[in-house]
């Protein structure tokens, strides 16, 4: 088994113990990462307006954004960088080093699946505080006059539309915590199992290096 140098297990030590402590700073990095991609999205999916008819494809389209953004921030912020840093010890241990690189990215796309269906109440209610009443609506349905077609449905919509995105921004706060706070538990999950692995591997160099010396 080669020896791995003190000076890296030193280095990866100081890396994630500082990543530790900049954790929750890190979770609002990717949770604002992942709130500009929604944002984005909703303004996409609502351009034209908002037709109730397509309400739950909205929604859907929003919490497939958030999952996968999610995922990709994860990606970017904690599973590269760990990935980094697995590479070199895998280099410096060999074979005896045993972090699962896959299991880590795993991880952040089984939290972004958990951000999707924790997330899919709050963005319901979301949509339900914006739609018009029972009585609007049925008004709305049963209008056959030709300027309302021609004129007032695409106003209605486009209402629906702006007061649809201010609920959103009213419930960024909410949102954004949620999320930052997921992306700080997987970063912290990712580190514990880490640094995990690093004591196994310098517990099986110290042991071999004893039973060397035990030869001699």
């Amino acid at each position: 088994m080669a020896e791995i140098p003190s000076s890296l297990i030193a280095r990866q030590k100081a890396e994630l113990e500082t990543w530790h402590a900049d954790a929750a700073d890190i979770g609002d990095f990717i949770a604002g990462d992942v709130w500009d991609a929604l944002e984005r999205k909703l303004e996409n999916l609502t351009s034209d307006g908002l037709m109730w008819d397509f309400a739950d494809f909205i929604q859907t389209g929003l919490l497939i954004t958030l999952a996968m953004r999610f995922d990709e921030a994860c990606e970017r912020w904690i599973s590269n960088r760990i990935e980094a840093l697995s590479d070199a010890m895998q280099a410096a241990a060999g074979p005896v080093w045993d972090f699962d690189t896959e299991r880590a990215s795993l991880d952040s796309l089984r939290k972004g699946l958990r951000i999707r269906q924790r997330m899919t109440p709050k963005f319901e209610r979301i949509f339900d505080t914006v739609k018009p009443g029972f009585l609007r609506m049925l008004a709305r349905a049963l209008a056959d006059d030709a300027d309302y077609v021609l004129e007032d449905m695409d106003k209605d919509a486009q209402k629906d539309a702006a007061n649809l995105r201010a609920a959103f921004h009213a419930a960024r706060s909410e949102i954004s915590g949620e999320i930052a706070r997921l992306a700080a538990d997987l970063l912290r999950r990712t580190l514990h199992d880490y640094m995990a692995a690093m004591a196994t591997v310098q517990s099986r160099s110290g042991t071999v290096r004893e039973e060397e010396a035990g030869h001699r």
